[in-house]
């Protein structure tokens, strides 16, 4: 019981771009079924929120890259979590960036600015939507209790 517990809750941090690869590579081919189990289960050991002693936000995904890098240390990998929140915020309207809306008229902005090929805004995004999510999840434990992303603008 206690596994089924640490699946359904690694299973919920998952991106949503994470849990479908792992959805098709279930599909693809069951004998990944046994990997991705060990690795829903090691993550719930690694990613236990109520170990998380410093949550690093950090603007773009080159300086998370590095602070990831900074922090493969195990005992780090526990005790840090790294929220990215992508973009070029030089660039482009900011307004109610914290909402849903907000998001979305900035990526309609970009759109009709820039010509970006593949998904990359969408991806994007998705990826901003991730974030502010997560850091909208901090826990009041953490000490950021008196964060209010409501009242940004």
């Amino acid at each position: 019981m206690e596994k089924i517990n640490q699946l359904k809750q690694s299973i919920q941090r998952l991106s949503e771009a994470d849990a479908k690869s792992m959805l098709l590579l279930t599909l693809i081919n069951e004998q990944s079924r046994d990997s991705m189990l060990q690795f829903l289960l090691q993550q719930a050991e690694e990613r236990d929120p109520s170990k998380v002693q410093t949550v690093h936000i950090v603007f773009g995904h080159s300086p998370g890259g590095n602070l990831k890098a900074a922090f493969r240390n195990p005992d780090y990998a526990k005790s840090e979590e790294i929220i990215v929140v992508p973009g070029n915020f030089s660039v482009g309207p900011l307004k109610n960036v914290h909402t849903w809306d907000g998001i979305e008229a900035r990526y309609q902005w970009l759109e009709q600015r820039y010509t970006i090929e593949d998904d990359g805004l969408i991806i994007c995004e998705r990826e901003m939507k991730e974030a502010i999510e997560k850091i909208k999840n901090i826990p009041p434990s953490s000490g950021y209790n008196d964060l209010d992303l409501s009242k940004c603008s």
